[in-house]
């Protein structure tokens, strides 16, 4: 009699256990890697600038846009790119942070002075893209 009070009362803990509560999925959006993130700004302008490179013995001179992702809303520390559409000259190129391992990135363009351009950029990373945010900036 008392194993069938203990197999009993293990039987209605089991049962109660697998009670669980419904997920709202539509809630489940403070993700930045997730396409549909809705939270605050992941990416902020730091600044642009001019800066010339000596490439071959030529001067070129590019407009350096940069700017920085705030790791603080990631869930868990994560390895990432960003991909980055300039949509005044319509490029889409993958950047990596500079220096490698930071938060910080960089993209290289032909000068605008004076034109606002904006940037769209995305979280990448395993094969997946977040939703996009742009910034702007004017050299």
């Amino acid at each position: 009699m008392r194993n069938i009070g203990h197999i009993a009362l293990l039987v209605l803990f089991a049962l109660s256990s697998c009670s669980k509560d419904e997920v709202d999925v539509t809630t489940l959006n403070n993700n930045p890697f997730d396409p549909e993130y809705a939270g605050p700004a992941v990416f902020a302008l730091d600044d642009t600038f001019l800066q010339t490179v000596n490439i071959g013995g030529n001067n070129i001179v590019y407009q350096i846009i940069t700017f920085h992702v705030n790791e603080d809303l990631f869930l868990s520390p994560s390895v990432y790119s960003v991909t980055l559409k300039d949509l005044e000259a319509d490029v889409t190129q993958v950047l990596n942070p500079v220096p490698s391992g930071s938060n910080t990135f960089q993209y290289l363009r032909e000068p605008a002075p004076g034109i606002s351009v904006c940037l769209e950029l995305r979280l990448t990373n395993n094969q997946s893209t977040a939703g996009a945010e742009t910034i702007c900036a004017t050299l």
